[in-house]
Formats: C-alpha cells, structure tokens, sequence
C-alpha cells in the first residue's frame, strides 16, 4: 500500500488497485455549467495519467462519488453515465464504497457498490469505508482503516491546503492506523482534520491512545498532532 500523496490517491501495487474518493462528480453545476464542466475534466484528466503511470486494472471509489446527496440533476447523471464510459474504455472494474452523498447512485452506474470493503495486499488487511458510518465491529480489527469524508484541510493565511491524516495507535493494537484521505475532487471545501466530530471516531477511534500527523498534498509534512474526538 503505497499513498500517492501528490496525487490524493493509494496505490496497492500487487492488486494494480487505486484507491481514491470525494469526486463529487456535479460540483461546481450551482455556479455555471462552464465551472462543472472544467472541474469534471480535470478530475478524469488527472485519474487517466494516474492509471497510465500505475497500470491500473482495479479502482476503488471511497464514497461521494457524485455531489447531490438525493437524486441527481440530469446534467449530473451524465457525468455519471461519463464517467462509468471512461473507466470501461480503460478496461477498469469498478466498486464504488458508498457515501453520504451517493445516494439513489445504484440507479445510474453498473458498478459494484458497497457500504465497506475489504481488501488485502500479501502484507496487511485493510477495511476501506466512506466515514459517515461505523463499521461492523469485526473490520474494525483490521490492520488499517483507510477513509475519507471530512475533507482534512489547514489553512495558512487564510489559503486552503488539502491534507493527509496518518493516525497511528500508540499500544500498538489493532487497527493498528487510520488513514484519512484528502478529496480528489480539489474544489471542494474543507474540515479541520483536528477535531473529529463524528460517532464514526468517538466510537472507532475515541477513549484510545492515538497520535496523528499531517502531510499536505504537496508532500510537505505539517507535524504531529494529538486528536481530539468530540
């Protein structure tokens, strides 16, 4: 399992398996169509040399696949229609983790969709989930959990930087990390990756010794922090 980290994506050599999430394919349609337009470009653009450099055969989706949590709007669902081509055309199998966002998506793409997956590279077992919902207690076991759906981002004089969140537990026991994903999709908003409010880390990752650090999508490492689960 390698983190690409430029590239807001893992990498699982062994499986030729990216892991990616927050497309929130349709953002940018409440501004202009022009702007979503341009935002789904650069989302495919950047996914396609991605799969080119890695030889990708399998992609995971993380959640959020599209950004109207109900129905989508037509224009959105084209995007979706889109995006299940481009993937087809590349030869890719697909499964789509579900999301908050996702919903009804089962209605317009042919991909496998779950609410948690499992994957194991030879070296570890990983539970891979969106990060709106707890997992059933026995992925929550497994070595690593990888995640997404709060958007880590700082801020430095008032600009917005993505960032990686690498929590480590520190007694060593099982999961033994939790890795939370910046968004592929580079305009969306963004979360204070300190204080993790949600039932998802009071009842995952709350009550236990952890120790965080931060890497921002441009490979700069941003130090350690202690978490506070609210």
């Amino acid at each position: 399992m390698v983190p690409l980290i430029n590239n807001s994506a893992i990498f699982f050599e062994k499986t030729r398996t990216l892991l990616i999430s927050e497309l929130h394919l349709g953002f940018g349609l409440k501004y202009s169509a022009i702007f979503a337009d341009a935002i789904f470009n650069d989302c495919l653009k950047r996914l396609d040399t991605i799969i080119k450099t890695h030889k990708i055969e399998y992609l995971i989706v993380g959640g959020d696949v599209k950004e109207k949590i109900g129905k989508p709007s037509k224009k959105e669902g084209e995007y979706l229609q889109m995006f299940e081509k481009f993937l087809l055309e590349r030869s890719i199998s697909a499964v789509i983790v579900k999301g908050n966002h996702d919903g009804l998506i089962e209605n317009y793409v042919n991909f496998k969709i779950t609410e948690f997956f499992t994957l194991n590279d030879g070296e570890a077992n990983f539970c891979i989930f969106h990060g709106h919902k707890v997992p059933p207690v026995e992925l929550q076991s497994f070595d690593h959990l990888l995640m997404a759906h709060i958007h880590p981002s700082v801020r430095i004089d008032g600009s917005k930087s993505f960032v990686w969140v690498f929590l480590k537990k520190e007694d060593g026991s099982r999961p033994k990390s939790v890795i939370i994903m910046p968004p592929f999709n580079k305009f969306v908003g963004g979360g204070n990756p300190k204080i993790l409010q949600s039932k998802v880390f009071s009842k995952i990752l709350g009550g236990k010794s952890w120790k965080g650090h931060l890497v921002s999508v441009d490979g700069v490492y941003l130090g350690e922090f202690k978490p506070l689960f609210l």
